[in-house]
């Protein structure tokens, strides 16, 4: 059974107090695409599963250019940013996508 801990909902973002993510660089693997609005993804990192809000203008790199977060799949080796979300206090979402 997946600890939800770090979940996130379309309302809340990531979730505060204990096992909050730190802002900044995460890498792991997506293993689940939500659809839901804004996007979340799950991915998996440093031996937990971490559900994360993209922001709507959230941008996706790889190495072929910038696509839109959509091009996302299950499996994708990711690094994403983790920032504060400036229109809500006390929430987090995911700016930026690098993918390997």
């Amino acid at each position: 059974m997946v600890d939800d801990d770090k979940a996130v909902s379309n309302s809340d973002d990531i979730l505060g107090g204990v096992g909050l993510p730190p802002k900044g660089w995460v890498s792991g693997t997506i293993t689940e695409i939500m659809e839901s609005w804004p996007l979340q993804i799950r991915v998996f990192t440093n031996g937990e599963d971490l559900i994360v809000e993209l922001a709507t203008d959230a941008v996706l790199e790889s190495n072929i250019g910038t696509l839109p977060p959509s091009d996302l799949s299950l499996g994708d080796q990711v690094e994403i940013l983790i920032e504060s979300d400036p229109t809500r206090s006390g929430a987090f979402h995911v700016v930026h996508i690098k993918r390997h």
